[in-house]
C-alpha cells in the first residue's frame, strides 16, 4: 500500500465519524480498505447518501460480510430503521445505481442493503 492510501484508511474512520456511520469491527473494513483504497472516495459518497435519503433516526453499520459457503467478502453498509416502508428495497436500489459505476470499477466490492434488523445506537 502506498503512504498515500495508507493516510486515507488510517483516516476512513474519522471521515465517517460525523456521519454516525458504525463500524463494529473497525480492523476488518479497515484491512479490506487498505486492500482496495479505490473504494475509499466512493465509499464516503455511498454513505453521505445513504444518510441524507435515510435520515438521522437511521442506523447505517459498515461492515465486511464473510460468505460462509465461499471464499468472498466484501464492504456492506447496512440500514437498520425503526419502521421499514414499502419502498425501503427500492431506495436502496437507487443508492446502489448512482454508484454503480464507480464501484464496477474497483477490484473491491460495496452492498448497500438492509437486513431488517432494528435501529441501533
Amino acid at each position: 500500500m502506498n503512504p498515500m492510501s495508507k493516510e486515507m484508511v488510517v483516516g476512513l474512520r474519522d471521515r465517517l465519524a460525523p456521519s454516525g456511520i458504525l463500524m463494529p469491527q473497525p480492523d476488518d473494513v479497515l484491512n479490506y480498505v487498505g486492500t482496495f483504497p479505490e473504494l475509499i472516495p466512493v465509499l464516503l459518497d455511498v454513505c453521505a447518501d445513504a444518510r441524507r435519503e435515510f435520515g438521522a433516526e437511521a442506523t447505517l453499520s459498515l461492515e465486511l460480510y464473510r460468505d460462509p459457503e465461499f471464499p468472498d467478502e466484501y464492504l456492506t453498509l447496512y440500514v437498520r430503521l425503526r419502521d421499514y416502508r414499502p419502498d425501503i428495497v427500492k431506495r436502496l436500489d437507487a443508492i446502489s445505481e448512482r454508484f454503480a459505476g464507480k464501484i464496477d470499477r474497483s477490484a473491491g466490492y460495496l452492498l448497500v442493503t438492509t437486513d431488517f434488523g432494528s435501529r441501533r445506537k
